[in-house]
């Protein structure tokens, strides 16, 4: 064990080391400059040391040649302060190099030239001092904090966009930064506000994030800093400047759309109904996707000379349009031929396709023996009915990965600014139970 007084604070620190002499606990290179130390008790199981500012007393065991550094705890392989981490000089003069040679090192910075012996040496004093860079330091010499700001709306109190975050942090921690988040409501005031304070706090990049993806606008934005939005689109309304366009990555709708519309038709289906198309879905304020989705499924039946048999039109995406929509859907089934009947059912998204199936069971239609159901989202409900729902994934954890991946690469960056086009992000079909080919035959099940 190795006790250490400070000076006039009177406070001490215990080490425990494995094998114990003067000779091999205090380096006598580092102590050198140091005075007024006193070995006071040695014996085979504690050695005491006494530092005093000012003082030196008699006794056995003192170190010549030595002045007094308050704090100091001393170790085999020298000294660190007890209540000071160590810096990039302590490092240089442990290593016996410049500083900028232990900058290059640590940075690993390339095209240096500096020696392994040296590299190694400067290592080991580092893990020696355990040494790590000042993160406020390196902000104030790069001008960079390595910190992302993620500002969303309701993305981080709710289960559906989460996965947004965990791309955003995959990429901050493979790169070396770190991720403030923050939630607030994006009106103007609210939206200035939060902004504000990720500037002031010094962020390097700000990644926008939105529940539904529509299009926002925001007031203002530090020239100096990148930023893209997810799930969404926006327009930067600076003053004094024309607005323009930030980068955005969206889940590529139309596509899924035609995937959607092409599984039902592959299985043979020609009588299909959709639940969730609205006019209003054109605003792009309140959708910049849903309109993509339709125009892709509409796309697919056209392929096939088809279109859709029967809509039901509202924008509450919720189980009560999917088992209102189903339940029309079904019982106007029974005034039709045979022939003509609706046998798939493509649902707005996954909470809509609930309520389809919450009517199927209602009108004892089996899923996908007697009607087959396909849908978007993936949510978490999807794995939950049963058969499995056949969903559209919306890609919230590769939206998080790109955008953020994207403002990291500034020169990527700068191209898609201003640019009306998105960087688009596949929807993956998830395959489970809810489709089959069409059934044959007349109807014998009741359907009450």
């Amino acid at each position: 064990m190795l006790r250490i007084w400070t000076g006039p604070r009177r406070a001490f620190w215990t080490l425990d080391f494995p094998s114990l002499s003067g000779e091999r606990v205090v380096d006598h290179k580092v102590l050198k400059r140091f005075t007024n130390f006193k070995l006071t008790s040695v014996n085979a199981a504690v050695h005491t040391f006494y530092c005093d500012l000012g003082h030196c007393g008699a006794g056995a065991g003192r170190i010549p040649n030595c002045e007094t550094m308050d704090g100091w705890i001393f170790k085999e392989s020298g000294a660190v302060m007890a209540d000071k981490r160590a810096t990039i000089a302590d490092v240089a003069a442990r290593a016996g190099t410049s500083i900028t040679t232990v900058s290059l090192v640590l940075n690993k910075r390339k095209g240096s030239r500096i020696s392994e012996s040296t590299a190694r040496r400067i290592h080991e004093a580092a893990e020696e001092l355990n040494y790590s860079a000042n993160p406020t330091a390196r902000s104030l010499r790069t001008k960079k904090s390595r910190t992302i700001g993620f500002i969303s709306d309701e993305v981080t109190v709710t289960r559906y966009a989460s996965a947004l975050i965990r791309g955003c942090i995959d990429v901050a921690e493979r790169t070396g930064n770190t991720v403030l988040i923050s939630e607030c409501s994006f009106g103007a005031d609210p939206l200035s506000a939060t902004i504000e304070a990720m500037n002031t706090r010094n962020v390097d990049a700000l990644v926008f994030a939105l529940m539904r993806a529509h299009h926002i606008e925001i007031p203002t934005l530090p020239a100096s800093v990148n930023a893209v939005i997810l799930n969404g689109t926006a327009t930067v309304a600076q003053p004094g400047e024309n607005p323009w366009n930030l980068p955005s990555v969206l889940p590529d709708e139309f596509e899924a759309g035609i995937t959607a519309g092409r599984r039902l038709t592959s299985a043979g289906h020609r009588h299909i109904a959709l639940i969730g198309r609205d006019d209003r879905h054109g605003d792009p304020a309140f959708s910049v996707t849903v309109t993509e989705r339709m125009r892709g499924l509409d796309t697919a039946l056209a392929e096939e000379g088809l279109r859709f048999r029967q809509e039901i039109h509202d924008t509450e995406w919720e189980p009560e349009l999917g088992y209102r929509g189903a339940m029309e859907i079904l019982g106007r089934n029974n005034t039709l031929p045979v022939d003509e009947r609706i046998t798939a059912i493509v649902a707005g998204n996954d909470r809509i396709a609930f309520g389809v199936y919450q009517a199927a069971q209602r009108c004892n239609y089996s899923i996908p023996r007697e009607l087959s159901v396909i849908s978007f989202d993936n949510e978490i409900l999807a794995t939950y009915l049963r058969p499995g729902l056949t969903t559209l994934e919306l890609p919230y954890l590769e939206m998080g990965l790109t955008g953020t991946s994207l403002i990291l690469e500034p020169t990527t960056l700068r191209r898609h600014k201003n640019d009306r086009t998105s960087l688009l992000v596949p929807m993956p079909l998830i395959e489970r139970e809810s489709i089959a080919p069409p059934p044959t035959g007349v109807r014998t099940t009741p359907t009450g």
